[in-house]
């Protein structure tokens, strides 16, 4: 895990945004890891890296406590821009896995 998520308020103050993404689409805050694009760095010299995201979208529309598949992948992206935006690591090497929720 190179990220925390956590799901804030419409708009959140500027103590809980200090050293954070905020991604208003998703009202969703990701704060990377200390240390994580150190290593990053040093990893990617001996490996080939992926970024793997998976996801179980809602049955039911209307129900928000999980994303849609559209959102999900918008997420993913916003994710990896955060986390790599010159694709120095990853490059095109992103999964997104979504899994339909079932009963």
């Amino acid at each position: 895990l190179i990220a925390d998520f956590k799901r804030l308020p419409e708009r959140p103050s500027k103590q809980i945004l200090h050293d954070a993404h905020w991604l208003p689409t998703q009202k969703m805050l990701v704060k990377l890891r200390p240390g994580v694009m150190e290593f990053l760095q040093a990893v990617s010299e001996a490996f080939e890296l992926f970024l793997c995201f998976a996801c179980c979208t809602d049955k039911d529309p209307k129900d928000h406590t999980r994303p849609t598949r559209d959102e999900f992948l918008h997420l993913t992206h916003e994710v990896a821009t955060i986390v790599d935006p010159s694709r120095a690591y990853f490059g095109n090497r992103i999964v997104a896995y979504v899994e339909k929720a079932t009963d």
